[in-house]
């Protein structure tokens, strides 16, 4: 469980939100919702260096760092009751889960057996949540892409009613939208940041939080840079 009492008291903390589904659907069965929060980015009035930038791309790549503060919470929600309640799986998202684990030596039909034992009830899921968000009241709340993540969530653990998920919308942001905007503003011969080693194929919730959390520090490092100089 995240030790709130750590992070609590840093001047701004900022989330990343990544889920994992068995489907694409609106309804999909959503297994993992992964959640991690720090305030280790740049902005105006921080002073971050390229060392800062590459530690945590070091950290998305191997989660491996001397200086990168953070916390994270894996929240597991049960698969059965969701098929029981008729949330969606598609057989070639399973297959592709499938694969991938398979390739780290894994066999999904165990990983989810050990993960049905561990998951607690979608009450359990939907507190915890909501436990998260209410002691830390992020200034930002992270996704991938907003228009996925947010409608699936809000389904499998509220029912799909409207402005139920435990963050404001003016805490919602996207970070493909974002990313796709820093690139644009880039002329020739100008560095682009976020091209750097790791991408976003962990397939795994917390490794995704972790990626875009780069991929956000990256744009706002490249952005001071351009606009404001070397901080």
């Amino acid at each position: 469980m995240i030790e709130v009492k750590n992070i609590v008291e840093l001047h701004r903390v900022v989330c990343a939100i990544d889920i994992e589904t068995l489907s694409l659907s609106l309804n999909a069965l959503v297994y993992e919702i992964g959640f991690v929060c720090t305030n280790f980015l740049p902005r105006p009035g921080n002073k971050w260096g390229t060392d800062d930038l590459d530690d945590l791309v070091a950290f998305a790549d191997n989660n491996q760092s001397n200086d990168f503060q953070f916390d994270y919470v894996r929240i597991q929600l049960p698969i059965v009751a969701q098929v029981l309640a008729g949330r969606h799986v598609d057989p070639g998202t399973v297959a592709f889960h499938k694969k991938i684990l398979a390739n780290r030596g894994i066999d999904i039909q165990q990983a989810f057996r050990q993960h049905e034992l561990s998951a607690g009830t979608l009450d359990d899921a939907r507190e915890e949540l909501g436990v998260l968000l209410g002691t830390l009241a992020p200034k930002e709340v992270w996704f991938n892409h907003t228009s996925f993540d947010v409608p699936r969530i809000s389904n499998a653990l509220y029912n799909g009613e409207a402005n139920a998920v435990p963050w404001g919308y003016r805490e919602e942001y996207d970070v493909f939208t974002y990313k796709q905007a820093y690139r644009d503003s880039l002329k020739d011969g100008e560095k682009d940041y976020t091209k750097f080693s790791s991408d976003s194929d962990h397939h795994d919730s917390i490794g995704d939080c972790l990626y875009n959390l780069a991929v956000l520090s990256a744009c706002r490092f490249g952005s001071m840079n351009k606009h404001l100089g070397d901080l």
